[in-house]
């Protein structure tokens, strides 16, 4: 790995003076026990064990999150979870867990909002044809005159036509860049990692558009360059199975690392000014992709597989080489990569719940693996990141974080400076 990017000794040594003065010869934080990676964490009910939160730490926290740079590296809020919303939705309050209000609320400076290429995506959650058909189950008889596209901005699609994965993606974009344009008075897209200071300076939400997933780069180079002239600056170069880049998670067993066109692609990232974005790829395709890129890499949404065994989650030996490249990963909130088998619905977690704790746990054994400077946040919120309700209770990871004893700089680093310095560096 490239010695640039390695983390210091004095770094680590700095941490362990920071993070682990409360730790006392019994493992303990503060008053609270820490679980073992084999403890289960009773996240049943998600209350479970629950005791009082202390006011002070809870103004603690959110004079933090005011004072900090806060970013979320990976949410599914841009595009694919509105897709039944008419236009103007990103500057309201919704049902969904991401949209500006509960941005602003939660004390968000910048995050990377998912583009997603719409494989997944069957034509009926798209349809765009409910007034054709209420029209006529109303024996209207003018049904034959409703415009199609529809009039009200709502996304749609022509039930007999294949629309592929870049035409899905490229839809996406557009209403998504709309949706800013619209909310100007709240949000900025970020074009460069620069850029994300500005945001905070002027009260906005920065947004990064990040793609899900390289599909919708086919096999084609000039998509990349295109993609990045729309605005994306992360991608995710695998989702589950096999494409043209790389293979995901599920094709464990092939061992493969990048395909010939992935090499081109992740060095044509690292030319433009694109974040590599590894979560979801398969170990031997992540471990090609730090030898490949001469620009840090982050994994965006990606747990301790130590503490949880979910294959979509990082080995203790992928997190050291992904910090030895100058890398973060972000920790995650669906429940199941917090505590393998867990349900997946949101439960009424407060930083005190048995579930709330097993997450610190994963920063914890993270920053004795890696220090302080590697670890950031990236909820999956509207994508199964159900830790929290929505994107407003975001204070809780701070309010987690000083109540196991975190000192207020390492705070900081997890909450998003660690990311701004990667995204700083690689989107000039």
């Amino acid at each position: 790995m490239n010695d640039r990017f390695a983390s210091s000794t004095a770094t680590r040594r700095k941490f362990l003076r920071l993070a682990t003065a409360a730790v006392s010869t019994t493992a303990t934080f503060g008053s609270r026990r820490r679980l073992a990676a084999d403890e289960p964490a009773k996240p049943a009910d998600g209350t479970a064990a629950k005791t009082e939160r202390d006011p002070a730490l809870i103004e603690r926290a959110r004079k933090l999150m005011r004072e900090s740079i806060v970013i979320d590296a990976y949410n599914c809020g841009a595009y694919s979870k509105h897709r039944h919303e008419s236009t103007g939705w990103f500057n309201r309050r919704g049902p969904t867990q991401v949209d500006l209000v509960k941005a602003i609320d939660g004390e968000l400076t910048a995050a990377g909002f998912d583009v997603a290429d719409g494989v997944r995506a069957p034509i009926a959650l798209v349809g765009g044809r409910d007034e054709v058909s209420a029209a006529i189950l109303a024996k209207n008889p003018n049904w034959k005159d409703i415009p199609w596209p529809p009039a009200d901005g709502k996304p749609y699609a022509q039930t007999d036509y294949p629309r592929s994965a870049l035409a899905n993606a490229l839809m996406g974009i557009e209403r998504f860049l709309r949706e800013i344009e619209l909310a100007d008075d709240k949000a900025m897209l970020v074009l460069k990692g620069t850029q994300i200071r500005e945001a905070k300076q002027k009260k906005k939400i920065g947004v990064i558009i990040h793609g899900n997933t390289a599909p919708m780069f086919e096999d084609s180079l000039e998509l990349v360059h295109l993609w990045y002239r729309l605005g994306m600056r992360m991608m995710i170069l695998a989702r589950a199975g096999r494409n043209l880049i790389c293979d995901g998670w599920t094709e464990a067993r092939t061992n493969s690392k990048l395909t010939t066109f992935g090499v081109r692609v992740v060095k044509e990232m690292n030319k433009l000014g694109m974040v590599v974005d590894c979560s979801h790829m398969n170990d031997a395709g992540f471990y090609d992709v730090l030898d490949v890129s001469e620009q840090p890499v982050i994994c965006s949404h990606s747990n301790s597989r130590a503490l949880c065994p979910q294959p979509r989650n990082l080995t203790d030996e992928m997190v050291k080489a992904l910090a030895e490249h100058g890398g973060v990963v972000g920790l995650t909130f669906p429940p199941h990569f917090i505590e393998f088998g867990a349900p997946p619905q949101y439960l009424g977690y407060t930083p005190q719940s048995p579930l709330f704790q097993k997450w610190v746990d994963h920063c914890d054994h993270f920053l004795q693996l890696v220090g302080p400077d590697h670890i950031g946040v990236g909820s999956d919120f509207d994508g199964g990141g159900r830790l929290l309700e929505d994107m407003s209770q975001l204070p809780y990871v701070a309010e987690a974080l000083l109540g196991r004893g975190y000192q207020e700089e390492v705070v900081r680093k997890i909450l998003g400076e660690n990311l701004l310095r990667v995204f700083e560096k690689v989107i000039t």
